[in-house]
């Protein structure tokens, strides 16, 4: 599924090597993959949120995979860092239908969810569209911005 929707071809190699890579570059990851069954997913989980929870987002995108980022890491933070000074976060719409977009729907002006988003999604969103499938964002745009 990667492979498809990112539309890049993996390089399989031992991690400590890639660490090695990574070291002598001075980069990192800007987030980590865990994928997995179901019941290892809701066995990891909670432990990961526990221990990470103050310096990492941890949340699962869906019941066979889990994200870990840094906190600086969000959808949220790479908003805030192309507003310029006359363009504050109450100016933004933001969409979204993951668990990963939810901070940035909760402190975006307005935060849109999709109509297939999750349940928890919907519920902090301020206004509900058409699915994605349904050009969901661009009904929202023409009916309420243009």
């Amino acid at each position: 599924k990667e492979i498809k929707y990112t539309n890049t071809k993996p390089v399989y190699q031992p991690t400590t090597t890639t660490l090695k890579s990574w070291r002598e570059r001075g980069v990192s990851a800007h987030k980590i993959m865990l994928m997995c069954t179901k019941p290892s997913a809701d066995t990891i989980f909670p432990k990961l949120e526990k221990e990470l929870h103050h310096e990492m987002h941890v949340y699962r995108s869906n019941d066979t995979l889990i994200e870990v980022a840094p906190k600086s890491v969000s959808k949220l933070s790479a908003i805030e860092s192309i507003l310029d000074h006359t363009v504050s976060l109450d100016d933004v719409i933001s969409f979204g239908d993951n668990y990963n977009d939810m901070e940035m729907l909760k402190y975006s002006g307005m935060g849109v969810a999709v109509e297939n988003a999750r349940n928890e999604v919907k519920k902090i969103a301020d206004q509900i569209t058409l699915k994605n499938t349904e050009h969901g964002v661009a009904h929202f745009i023409k009916q309420y911005l243009i």
